[in-house]
């Protein structure tokens, strides 16, 4: 899991929607170059063999005819394990950017409001601030508990599912509850689909 301080939390909640469709962007064009690669690895298994075996006036020529399909072949494998290593990266990058929204979904309803409509909604500080009817002090104090806490759980040794669950488990959130089902989750179904193609193909992250 990617390690994330608490401004990158913060621009990980205020760019979440352009950050979720750039990476299903990029998954989606990688997979297409890998397809592609795949199938000139295919073809390059289909050349007919050269057989060095027999002597000829036009072995040098032939001996650089292999040093090329060769040296080609391997720059096909090694496209190939660099997109893998992308994708691996970006599978990595969406499960963090999943897991910092279910985190903000986890919060009480003070904290959750505060973050909400600083991050999410992107309501002017000053503004947010004066409606909560509390001093600066004690709103800054508020807000940034409330990363701190979307730290901690983060950070924590809770699955995702279990956030989901804690989340809901609070009584006093009767009126929010967090289900993996608004959006980012479709865009994470992909991407775990993404993932569990990639390790078929590539072993293992």
């Amino acid at each position: 899991m990617l390690q994330l301080d608490e401004d990158q939390i913060k621009e990980t909640l205020k760019h979440y929607q352009e950050i979720t469709q750039q990476i299903h962007a990029r998954v989606l064009s990688i997979r297409q170059m890998m397809d592609e690669t795949s199938n000139q690895l295919i073809e390059i298994a289909s050349y007919p063999k050269i057989d060095f075996g027999k002597t000829s006036t036009r072995c040098g020529t032939r001996k650089d005819l292999l040093d090329v399909y060769e040296r080609y072949q391997e720059l096909i494998e090694e496209k190939e394990e660099n997109f893998a290593e992308e994708l691996r990266e970006l599978l990595v990058r969406a499960e963090s950017v999943k897991r910092v929204y279910l985190c903000y979904q986890a919060l009480g309803n003070e904290a959750y409001e505060i973050v909400d409509k600083l991050y999410i909604k992107k309501i002017p500080y000053k503004a947010v601030e004066a409606e909560s009817g509390l001093n600066h002090r004690i709103f800054e104090e508020k807000r940034k508990l409330a990363i701190k806490e979307i730290q901690r759980l983060y950070e924590s040794d809770r699955s995702d599912m279990q956030i989901v669950r804690y989340s809901n488990q609070r009584s006093h959130k009767k009126k929010r509850t967090v289900v993996e089902d608004d959006g980012q989750m479709s865009m994470m179904d992909f991407m775990n689909q993404e993932k569990a193609e990639t390790e078929s193909k590539t072993g293992s992250v």
